[in-house]
């Protein structure tokens, strides 16, 4: 690989981190938001809401080899488009659990769960997906140096996602 072509690889490998930090940037916001959002707002305890939170990690571990298929036989750039594409419409799914017209019950609950469960799958899609376009670009030579930014991209994400999350839910409460 010449320099040239290696300086394009790591400039896409940055560029893909970034996109897989904003997903996961979601994930983590939503967490405490979410958490807090279904055993305060909806009063539904704290069963409900640990319900919540984890319904997207088990369809992320579910999913996992769905996306791994997409990814081998499509490529990683078709499963981490489909993983963002997945983030969007979990987004206006939760979004729309929050309309006034579902109310502050079962309703509004269930298409929350909707929207969660389309997350994890979002989440699978996108890293996966990440992962094996940033392989095919970088090489299997430079395979620490994709899984150290993906590490980076990853963890930076939730570091910064629950604080943030909680904050926007705390701003975007009305003032009593």
């Amino acid at each position: 690989m010449t320099n040239v072509q290696a300086n394009s690889s790591l400039r896409e490998l940055v560029w893909m981190t970034f996109a897989l930090f904003l997903g996961y940037l979601s994930v983590a916001m939503s967490m405490p938001a979410v958490a807090v959002h279904v055993s305060q707002r909806l009063g539904m305890g704290n069963v409900a809401s640990g319900l919540a939170v984890g319904i997207a990690f088990l369809s992320t571990l579910l999913s996992r080899g769905w996306a791994g298929r997409l990814a081998d036989e499509r490529g990683g750039k078709v499963a981490m488009f489909r993983g963002l594409f997945l983030y969007a419409a979990a987004s206006l799914l939760c979004w729309a659990s929050a309309l006034p017209a579902l109310g502050h019950g079962a309703g509004a609950y269930l298409v929350l769960l909707a929207g969660r469960l389309v997350l994890g799958l979002g989440e699978s899609f996108a890293l996966v997906g990440m992962l094996g376009w940033a392989m095919a670009a970088m090489g299997a030579t430079r395979s620490g140096q994709v899984m150290a930014l993906v590490g980076t991209g990853l963890y930076g994400a939730f570091a910064v996602g629950g604080p943030l999350g909680l904050w926007l839910l705390g701003s975007s409460a009305s003032p009593t």
